[in-house]
């Protein structure tokens, strides 16, 4: 399965030193049916609907319509902070979208350089109902440190598996980032919910530290929840509305997403930060290494 992501972002980027740097120091736009024909896409106009589609062969990327602040990828809804905008026919947006947009449909999915090596495991359910595919990190200089970040990936699978609200789930696995601090792993799919007959789709992620083992949450990882919220809602032109909020690594970003509280709307929004944006507020430790 495909891997999408969406993002709200000040201004969406790839792999920069921070996303704010560059919404502070560009501001270079670029035209989208370009940037897209040079890779190979097609573009399509719907001049009636003012919307712009890009397919990769038959398969469609993702769309977007003048005057939005949103652009529709497969799975999810990237949330920007600026309209998209058109000017002598043709459709701007700025550069750092575009990239972003581009590494998250084609990301890369493992990492030897740091000595550790990521394969793929699978789960099926009898009747395939539950179909799951996640990592498992291999030849690790630490075995009992492997162990428990392994044992931490299958947790989180587990609860999809023993789960008692959904019929059927179907899951896969990017790696969003990987070094000799962190790995950070992204699942997105679709499940059906035994009490309703709609498909929803499922976004969700874990985030390890390589040093102890331990699981970077939102909890160990923000200082001030206040001014975290204060950073988000400016990277956004729609409300911040959540119930949960959690996240994930990406280059030197991070990618906060969550499920607005309008039921109606069945795609996660994403806020995309800088690390440097964020260096007041985070930590850099997150507890004890195991006792060998």
């Amino acid at each position: 399965m495909k891997k999408f992501l969406l993002f709200t972002s000040i201004i969406v980027l790839s792999a920069s030193n921070s996303i704010f740097a560059f919404a502070n120091e560009s501001d270079i736009n670029s035209g989208l049916r370009k940037y897209e024909e040079n890779k190979g896409n097609t573009v399509c106009w719907n001049d009636e609907a003012k919307e712009i589609s890009v397919y990769k062969e038959n398969a469609l990327l993702y769309s977007t319509n003048i005057g939005s602040s949103s652009i529709d990828l497969e799975d999810f809804s990237l949330q920007l902070n600026y309209t998209v905008d058109e000017k002598n026919g043709t459709t701007y947006l700025k550069q750092e979208t575009l990239d972003f947009i581009n590494s998250t449909l084609f990301p890369a999915q493992d990492n030897k350089e740091y000595g550790y090596s990521i394969t793929t495991e699978s789960y099926k359910n009898d009747d395939e109902s539950i179909t799951i595919n996640y990592p498992k990190i291999i030849n690790y200089k630490g075995e009992l440190i492997q162990d428990y970040m392994n044992q931490s990936i299958y947790n989180l699978v587990e609860k999809y598996i023993d789960s008692d609200i959904y019929d059927s789930v179907s899951l896969d696995y990017s790696i969003e980032k990987s070094d000799d601090k962190v790995i950070s792993i992204l699942f997105t799919g679709v499940a059906k919910a035994k009490s309703f007959n709609n498909s929803t789709n499922i976004m969700d992620s874990i985030n390890l530290d390589l040093n102890t083992s331990n699981e970077i949450s939102l909890d160990n990882f923000i200082k001030d929840k206040e001014m975290l919220n204060n950073v988000l809602e400016s990277n956004s032109l729609k409300p911040l509305e959540y119930g949960s909020l959690k996240f994930y690594f990406k280059d030197d970003n991070v990618v906060f997403y969550y499920k607005p509280l309008d039921d109606s709307i069945n795609l996660p929004h994403v806020i995309v930060v800088g690390i440097d944006e964020l260096s007041p507020i985070i930590n850099s430790d997150f507890g004890d290494r195991p006792a060998s």
